[in-house]
């Protein structure tokens, strides 16, 4: 049987008209690798930093996560937008997702409010119980 699949997508917007490779930052910002390795191993699971590489809508992930901060609001608003019409289950978090839950929760299907570590594992089997 096919497991599963989370597509998990740390949001970035370059916002300065310079190339989005940063020589000054040896690697991406690490919460999809942490979100990843909480997950747990019944779910196939991709990382994607829009840093490194652009979002692929035709994804064949069952599920997507999406991590971002205050000023990409408007950005993970579509992205999720496009996801969900797609037919997608998408969540959201981060720390705009945490200190400003009413506003976020009508763009996903399911918000995560507050630190992952303690809940993740539990939300991605409620996400695979629908």
């Amino acid at each position: 049987m096919k497991k599963p699949k989370l597509l998990i997508i740390v949001l970035f917007q370059n916002l300065r008209d310079v190339p989005p490779y940063y020589p000054r930052i040896p690697s991406p910002p690490l919460p999809g690798l942490l979100l990843a390795g909480m997950t747990p191993p019944e779910v196939e699971v991709e990382v994607l930093h829009e840093m490194v590489r652009p979002i692929e809508y035709d994804t064949d992930a069952d599920y997507i996560a999406i991590s971002f901060m205050d000023y990409l609001a408007p950005h993970a608003y579509e992205v999720a937008a496009r996801f969900r019409a797609l037919g997608k289950t998408v969540v959201g978090g981060g720390k705009f997702a945490s200190s400003h839950p009413e506003e976020v929760q009508p763009y996903f299907d399911a918000i995560l409010v507050g630190e992952a570590q303690g809940v993740w594992p539990q939300m991605v089997y409620d996400m695979l119980a629908g």
